[in-house]
């Protein structure tokens, strides 16, 4: 759920982040949220874009078939062979890097943690139930949560704290 607050234009705000010029800055600036009630804001718009490119692009080429029809019937079979193997490349291409740079965690039970299988590295549970991929900086007793307003810390299960060797067992030993 997002927590948003609408201020009228001016309220609290300078009058410059509330002007009626801009749509845009209307909607985003005077709207008081959490950073993470924004993220999720640009992702469900984000969203809601390219959903709405999906459906509206099938119905512009059903406008434009006739005028397409013309233009491809002047192409040669050659031209239109290789544009045809040229998508295919590039679809091809961008599948890959999906399929190599999309993370594959798997939760480790022990640490709770998510752990990435191809590359080793860890991920912050509480920012993946966020749906964020937060990747954990190592520390001496475990591993902490690089996101600002995370922060969650995890304990290395085998972690034995050191204890600090006594001075006067050194300073005996010499004599």
């Amino acid at each position: 759920m997002i927590h948003a607050t609408i201020r009228p234009p001016g309220f609290g705000l300078p009058e410059s982040t509330c002007n009626r010029r801009s749509r845009t800055a209307l909607a985003i600036n005077c709207f008081s949220m959490t950073p993470t009630a924004k993220d999720k804001l640009a992702a469900r718009l984000l969203d809601l874009t390219i959903g709405v490119f999906v459906l509206i692009l099938p119905g512009v080429l059903l406008l434009v078939e006739n005028h397409l029809e013309v233009f491809v019937s002047q192409l040669s079979l050659k031209i239109i062979i290789r544009a045809g193997i040229t998508l295919l490349s590039l679809l091809a291409w961008l599948g890959f890097l999906l399929w190599r740079f999309w993370p594959r965690l798997k939760f480790d039970a022990r640490w709770g943690i998510y752990i990435d299988k191809r590359s080793g590295l860890l991920y912050c549970a509480s920012c993946h139930s966020k749906k964020l991929r937060s990747p954990l900086r190592e520390e001496e007793n475990g591993w902490r949560c690089v996101i600002k307003e995370c922060g969650m810390f995890y304990s290395k299960p085998d972690y034995v704290r050191k204890r600090p060797s006594s001075r006067v067992s050194e300073t005996n030993s010499r004599d």
